[in-house]
């Protein structure tokens, strides 16, 4: 089984991808990383500055915090093919 390796800063470690399995529902590392993103930190869509700063504010998108997070089940679930 080769595996693809995603590094979640968010969930404090590493989540395993079976790359077969994943391949079967036509994601890849790039869409897996973006969803993982999605459910921690959001994705950024934009940057944005006010008149009166000098920084730029980030532009996110993403679920409410009580909904964010990436938790491991405590069994490995089960995808129907």
């Amino acid at each position: 089984m080769s595996k693809i390796r995603v590094h979640c800063p968010a969930s404090s470690g590493d989540l395993d991808i079976n790359r077969e399995m994943a391949s079967r529902f036509g994601a890849n590392a790039q869409s897996i990383g973006t969803a993982v993103q999605l459910v921690t930190n959001g994705i950024l869509v934009g940057k944005y500055r006010p008149d009166d700063s000098q920084d730029e504010v980030d532009i996110r998108v993403r679920y409410p915090s009580e909904s964010r997070g990436v938790a491991a089940p405590r069994q490995p679930a089960r995808l129907r093919e």
